[in-house]
């Protein structure tokens, strides 16, 4: 059930690179060897971490070539509370990104990916409060179920316990594995999952140490030590090259990773278990040799091997055909399954089978009726009985088709009646701030969803039964990246998508929102309109909708204000959802739109999420004092739109406009978060920017990192600062005014303890300090139990200008509709506007 299902195409076994260079077929001969070591191997290793980019993939590398060990790593989240450096997205967005990326990188090192249940919610310092919001046992439940379906010999934590891993996600995830290792074997722990699963006790548990620094002097004669960094001849890479290449596929994080090759060195300490003194594997057993009716697979396979043809492959089937035999009748468990669909995965290589089932378009409509295609074909010379594909995939063959070495197979499959849009399993519910909520017990663990359409393969080749579930795919030619492909999603009839994310609405302003409504059917008819709280309203009121062909949109724009009832609820903000009525008398049951939204990078799957068309709305008392702002982009935000939205004329700045005399019309210029890290132009842009404050401007930027990914290599103020890692996770952390007479706490809006309320995830992070005598804190907030720190938000005198710094996340609080977020960022934007009068 862990197998993970590649999105873009679940079963392709294409060799066809055995027929042409033998240049190109020393890596597709030395893939067909590797799962051959891999059919011998029978242990398991599992790895578990917090978050995607916590494995260490040169271990994984090494387990699942060298030592040919089926390999797993379990990361507790799918990283939906970090940071995004390629994008705007976050949270849900970042997460598929980042459950994406995971899946890259595994791909790359041959390890198999799961999850659990748990949600990112951000940093969080220790792991009582992870365990307070994710609650411990239903996490520590997930990781049992993974232990009891993967059933790894041996468990490997990637940080230790008490606490060195800094994050709190980092440390529970090590205290879960170690409570998992017990639980796992504990017939009454978790008994529900037995209906599925048996108990499972791995044998040895080991924290996965951190590698000493060159100048440390750490002692390790109570670790086993061992060289990951060797050199796979049937490959043709070392484990470093492979761990670069996986490594590299976290781009959302900017975890692009040198190569490395020669001797590389990880250390263990052992938690738990049978205690091994050299090796991790130590006496643990790892291939046929003493299970009983399998004692022959070790020669066969070590025979199979040695003898396998790089231009014949096809030759090593009837060896191949031998251990089949044997293992069929080896009693049920699971390792027989596994090894099983293995050898059925090698034999369909070697017999050059390649099938696919693609769909002319690469959305279709519930209930919608289309024509799809099956196709197959096998390349090299060998005995393949062939049985007409189905779409409901099932063992039970078709009828017998005559088929003809080399030549495509086609046939036409109807592909109607589907009820279910597409989505991701996990986010089909709401969620709670730290759970998904995933009520099926089979689906959890699973990296994606399985494939939503497939046909059922059903071949013999050589006698042997093969099954395999072909998902449905659409496939296009890029004229510059050539052959494409993706999911075939499944949509609703009519969704909406609204271009604001918040909708700001005070005493005076009237918010403008606009919808635009798709019809994936050739008719859609009747009225759009907002699902608004009574101190509101719109004009219209509604809105009359007449699509007559499919893929046709109309673009509807709402003017929300104020009532003047009496309850109107200033500082509230409240999600308002898209409604359409299918009756014009309105004596339908309105229905809430869905909107599709899209993530499209090169190096991932496309990913579709269908979820509710809703926007913030925000009614708060919001004063401006300025009009004009500009804006540099930084690693991605939506703070500008957001700054649109409320009511301010954003203009994006770039080289071509980030110069002297042209940007002196800005009332305000406020720097996108981390663009001292990602914005190549900042060193261009300071001098500019300087003298824009010098001369009367005010500069606002929001945070940065500095840690071994990022660094600020400019100094990003007129006087000296360092950035920190200093935070606060805390979103309800108290904040404490140090200087009331500042501005920035009155003009043009009062700030009071109130604006603070309701904050979403963290106050903010990367603090700066050390800082130079000119810079004025403003405000002090710290988590329990720690330091209170005082560099959320500093200002200075510059010439006649202001500057400002803050790393309090306006980013995350902005979108989310926190009112006193906006106040709060309105004085700051204004603080060269005050003239000590108001």
């Amino acid at each position: 059930m862990f197998k993970h299902f590649p999105t873009l195409l679940l079963f392709v076994f294409s060799l066809s690179t055995f027929l042409t260079a033998k240049s190109q077929s020393t890596s597709a001969a030395g893939a067909i060897i590797q799962d051959l070591e891999k059919l011998g191997n029978t242990a398991k290793v599992l790895y578990v971490a917090a978050h995607p980019d916590d494995e260490n993939t040169r271990l994984l590398s090494y387990l699942a070539n060298q030592r040919h060990y089926q390999t797993a790593y379990l990361s507790l989240t799918r990283g939906d509370g970090g940071q995004n450096l390629i994008g705007t997205e976050q949270e849900e967005l970042l997460g598929l990104i980042r459950t994406q990326e995971l899946l890259a990188a595994r791909r790359v090192d041959g390890a198999e990916q799961f999850f659990s249940r748990a949600f990112d919610f951000g940093y969080s310092k220790n792991p009582e409060e992870t365990f307070s919001i994710w609650g411990k046992e239903q996490i520590l439940a997930d990781v049992v179920w993974a232990i009891r379906k993967f059933q790894p010999d041996v468990i490997i934590t990637r940080f230790p316990t008490t606490g060195e891993g800094g994050h709190g996600h980092h440390t529970a995830s090590a205290i879960l594995a170690v409570e998992a290792f017990t639980a796992a074997a504990d017939a009454k722990r978790f008994p529900e999952q037995l209906q599925h699963v048996k108990i499972w006790q791995a044998k040895r548990l080991f924290w996965n140490n951190f590698m000493p620094s060159r100048d440390e002097k750490t002692d390790v004669s109570g670790m086993i030590l061992l060289d990951v960094g060797t050199y796979n001849a049937a490959l043709g890479e070392s484990m470093g090259e492979i761990a670069s290449r996986s490594r590299s596929m976290h781009k959302s994080q900017g975890f692009g990773a040198k190569v490395n090759r020669g001797e590389q060195i990880e250390y263990f300490t052992q938690l738990a278990g049978d205690k091994a003194v050299s090796d991790i594997f130590e006496n643990i057993q790892d291939n046929w040799k003493n299970i009983k009716g399998a004692e022959q697979l070790d020669v066969l396979i070590r025979q199979t091997i040695s003898t396998f043809s790089v231009q014949q492959p096809q030759a090593s089937i009837a060896a191949l055909k031998n251990c089949y035999t044997i293992l069929e009748k080896l009693p049920e468990s699971h390792l027989k399954t596994e090894k099983i669909r293995l050898l059925e995965d090698i034999i369909l290589k070697c017999a050059g089978i390649y099938a696919e089932f693609y769909a002319p378009q690469y959305n279709l409509v519930t209930n919608e009726k289309i024509e799809a295609t099956f196709s197959f074909v096998y390349r090299n010379k060998v005995n393949v009985q062939f049985y007409s594909p189905t779409l409901n995939p099932s063992k039970l063959k078709g009828d017998k088709t005559d088929i003809t070495f080399n030549k495509i197979f086609e046939k036409k499959i109807t592909v109607a009646n589907q009820q279910e849009v597409t989505n991701p399993y996990w986010l089909k519910n709401p969620h709670t701030e730290g759970v998904f909520d995933v009520k099926d017990q089979l689906l959890i663990g699973l990296p994606e969803s399985p494939a939503q359409i497939s046909a059922a393969l059903n071949v013999d080749v050589e006698g042997i039964s093969i099954y395999r579930r072909i998902p449905l795919i659409y496939k296009w030619v890029d004229p510059v990246k050539g052959e494409l492909k993706r999911n075939v999603e499944v949509i609703p009839e009519i969704t909406a998508s609204i271009e604001q994310l918040t909708a700001i609405v005070t005493a005076r302003d009237t918010a403008k929102v606009n919808v635009t409504i798709s019809s994936n059917i050739d008719t859609t008819e009747g009225i759009v309109k907002l699902n608004l709280p009574s101190f509101v309203k719109s004009i219209p009121e509604y809105f009359p909708l007449n699509l007559f062909k499919k893929s046709s949109k109309q673009t509807l724009q709402f003017k929300i204000f104020q009532t003047a009832s009496r309850e109107v609820k200033p500082d509230t903000s409240i999600a308002i959802n898209v409604v359409f009525l299918r009756n014009i008398a309105k004596e339908t049951i309105p229905e809430n739109l869905q909107t599709i939204t899209r993530i499209e990078y090169d190096h991932i799957p496309v990913q579709t999420w269908t979820h509710p068309a809703t926007f913030q709305l925000v009614n708060v008392n919001l004063q401006r004092a300025v009009t004009t702002i500009g804006y540099i982009d930084g690693a991605g935000d939506q703070v500008a739109a957001c700054l649109t939205n409320a009511g301010y004329k954003v203009e994006i700045l770039n080289q071509n406009t980030v110069k002297k005399g042209q940007i002196a019309k800005y009332d305000a210029i406020v720097v996108g978060i981390r663009a001292f890290n990602s914005n190549d132009k900042m060193p261009d842009y300071m001098p500019v920017l300087l003298d824009y404050v010098e001369n009367g401007g005010t500069l606002i930027e929001q945070y940065n990192t500095k840690n071994w990914v990022s660094e600020v290599k400019l100094q990003p103020g007129p006087y000296p600062f360092e950035i920190s890692r200093d935070r606060v996770t805390n979103e309800c952390a108290k904040i404490t005014i140090l200087q009331k007479d500042n501005p920035a706490f009155f003009f043009p809006n009062k700030i009071t303890d109130a604006d603070f309320n309701n904050w979403v995830q963290e106050r903010g992070l990367y603090f700066p300090d050390k800082l130079d005598s000119r810079y004025i804190p403003l405000i002090a907030c710290n988590d329990n139990d720690e330091p209170v720190k005082t560099g959320a938000l500093i200002v200075a005198d510059y010439g006649k200008g202001k500057f400002v710094y803050t790393g309090l996340s306006f980013f995350r609080q902005l979108p989310a509709g926190v009112p006193g977020a906006y106040r709060l960022l309105a004085n700051l934007i204004a603080l060269g506007k005050y003239d000590g009068k108001q």
